[in-house]
């Protein structure tokens, strides 16, 4: 077997990391295994793949605008971590998020190295094959490892926005593989079906104002169908809900504010917005343990790394939608293939607007990003196969 083959192979079990239960005492469970899991497979492929491009120089990743965006923000949150008020935990992260800087770099890392090894056409349908297939699987594993649940689908994932947010990739990429029919409509139907299960609004949101965004960008066509009934479900979902947790937002989003401007331009650190929010209310370790999150990805990144985390984040979602616009213009993706990464990637963001980041979560967005790098680069043609010469 080829290194490249290998390690693509390798790249791909990373998306099994949901997957992976184990209780290690976390307020929210299963988040330690699964990060310590993903710090081994990246660790395997970064290495490999950069052994692989320093022989082999077609496996060299070309410069495009969320490269780049992505290596300016990797540079802010090492600064951001050193500087931090608590420099271990905003590099290791809390138990109950592992969201710290080690987590934060190791995904980019393998978006980075995954989207090396994907330079044909066919590696990057494996690539959405995979992820539609996994996200898949981790339903009936969840149902199996935890137990039907009584209220909201939380499964192997741990908690039910982590759920949420994998099934919105799984709805977008599905829709990406119109080609296989029958996956497609597996991956939609099973999306929208454990996402209502988990019942989280914010993702039911996202969704409905990705679809459109998707709609608006490919032109509706015949697969774009796929898409219609999907801001009527979300709409349909979020009806009746139950809205006391807006103010409960609201309240973090305020003090986070304030926050904001004590450490403006390196942040708190990475994954320290329980630390800031404690100082803040002077509600001790309570508070650390109960507001750990902004559930805004802005605010959050705004008071973790500062405002230049803030343009960096910014900056990484603009350099995505020109790499898009580079791969449908060099004809690696056709339009309505665009539309669709485009649109995955404004429902996830807006979801993120009153959810929280978390390891789960930031795999999506690196299966995003790996998909659109290797576009953006174009793909090679896919090498023929030869006889090998028969004596006459």
């Amino acid at each position: 077997m080829r290194l490249d083959r290998f390690l693509f192979i390798v790249a791909l079990a990373m998306l099994a990391m949901p997957a992976i239960v184990g209780g290690d005492g976390a307020l929210f469970p299963f988040i330690g295994p699964k990060v310590r899991y993903a710090y081994a497979v990246t660790a395997l492929v970064v290495t490999g793949v950069a052994w692989l491009a320093w022989r082999r120089p077609a496996f060299r990743l070309p410069s495009s605008p969320l490269l780049w965006a992505l290596g300016v923000q990797a540079v802010i949150v090492l600064v951001s971590t050193a500087a931090a008020v608590d420099p271990s935990r905003a590099w290791w992260g809390t138990v109950e998020r592992m969201m710290g800087a080690s987590t934060l770099l190791a995904f980019s890392a393998w978006a980075v190295a995954a989207a090396c090894l994907v330079r044909t056409r066919a590696r990057w349908d494996a690539l959405a094959l995979a992820t539609v297939v996994s996200v898949v699987l981790v339903t009936p594993i969840g149902c199996w490892a935890v137990g039907m649940p009584s209220f909201r689908f939380s499964g192997a994932y741990g908690n039910p926005s982590y759920v949420a947010e994998a099934q919105v990739l799984l709805i977008a990429v599905s829709a990406l593989l119109a080609w296989r029919r029958r996956v497609a409509l597996v991956g939609v139907a099973v999306g929208l079906f454990v996402l209502g299960m988990a019942g989280t609004r914010g993702a039911m949101v996202g969704l409905g104002v990705g679809a459109a965004v998707a709609l608006f960008i490919g032109r509706p066509s015949a697969w774009f169908a796929l898409w219609g009934a999907v801001p009527v479900a979300a709409v349909a979902a979020f009806i009746g809900q139950n809205f006391d947790s807006l103010g409960f937002r609201w309240n973090l989003w305020r003090h986070a504010w304030r926050a904001i401007w004590q450490y403006p331009i390196l942040g708190w650190g990475p994954d320290s917005f329980g630390l800031l929010f404690a100082s803040t209310l002077q509600l001790g370790q309570m508070a650390i343990d109960r507001y750990d999150q902004a559930h805004n990805v802005l605010i959050d990144t705004g008071a973790t790394t500062g405002l230049r985390g803030l343009l960096a984040h910014v900056a990484v979602w603009v350099g995505f939608s020109l790499t898009l616009r580079l791969a449908y213009r060099r004809g690696a993706l056709a339009r309505a293939e665009a539309a669709m990464l485009a649109g995955a990637g404004v429902a996830i963001e807006t979801s993120r607007l009153v959810l929280f980041d978390h390891p789960t979560g930031a795999l999506s967005v690196a299966i995003l990003f790996a998909l659109t790098m290797s576009a953006g680069r174009g793909f090679s043609p896919a090498p023929e196969r030869t006889r090998r010469c028969q004596p006459v």
